[in-house]
C-alpha cells in the first residue's frame, strides 16, 4: 500500500528521531520495500564470475606480451627487445 506522505523529505536540519518514527511509521504499515537477496544460482553465477576475472586478465596480458615479441615492430629483432624466451618459459608452467 503506498505512503502518501514522501518517503524522502527534503528537511534543512535532519533529526534521527523524527526519521526514526518515520521508519517506525513505515514499517508499521508495511510499506519498507524487501530487501532482494540473490538466490542459489544467481550466487553461483556470481562466484564464476568472480574467478574468471583473474583467468582473463592473464590470458589478455599474455596476449599482449605476445604481440609485443613477435618482432613486428620496426628496428627490433623478434623477441630481442623483450625477452621472448622468458614468455613462451611461461606458457609451460
Amino acid at each position: 500500500m503506498p505512503y502518501d506522505e514522501p518517503v524522502a523529505r527534503l528537511r534543512k536540519q535532519k533529526t534521527d528521531r523524527q526519521d526514526a518514527q518515520l521508519l517506525l511509521k513505515l514499517l508499521m504499515e508495511d510499506c519498507l520495500p524487501r530487501i532482494w537477496v540473490p538466490d542459489a544460482e544467481n550466487r553461483d553465477l556470481r562466484q564464476l564470475l568472480w574467478h574468471r576475472h583473474p583467468l582473463v586478465q592473464m590470458r589478455t596480458h599474455a596476449h599482449h606480451e605476445s604481440v609485443a615479441c613477435d618482432g613486428s615492430q620496426r628496428g627490433s629483432a623478434a623477441g630481442e627487445s623483450c625477452g621472448g624466451r622468458r614468455v613462451a618459459a611461461n606458457w609451460n608452467r
